[in-house]
């Protein structure tokens, strides 16, 4: 959560704490992603299937625009290292979230 706030710091984004994907709090999500440039999700687990894959299919489904960015563990090998390092080499620190973001509005 520590690199999300970041991230939203950064980014000037309202951050919402998805403790869990199931039940979703679907009412917190329609209000938040109303008028919204752009959804991004940021999970420390695999992206197929995960937080990311369900805010998504939610959208979808309300008919929501916005688009989604989804950040996770990609579908790949990650090297042993320490927990920080994993999370530089997945991607999930907030230097790489914070370019994922501006190369998707770019």
């Amino acid at each position: 959560i520590e690199i999300a706030e970041e991230v939203a710091i950064e980014q000037n984004a309202t951050l919402l704490d998805m403790r869990f994907v199931k039940p979703m709090d679907e009412e917190l999500l329609a209000h938040h992603s109303k008028n919204k440039t752009l959804i991004v999700t940021i999970e420390d687990g695999a992206v197929a299937g995960g937080a990311g894959s369900a805010v998504s299919e939610w959208s979808q489904h309300q008919a929501i625009k916005t688009p989604v960015l989804i950040c996770g563990i990609p579908d790949a090998f990650i090297e042993h290292a320490t927990r920080t390092q994993m999370i530089k080499m997945a991607g999930l620190d907030a230097p790489s979230i914070l370019l994922k973001i501006k190369n998707y509005l770019s």
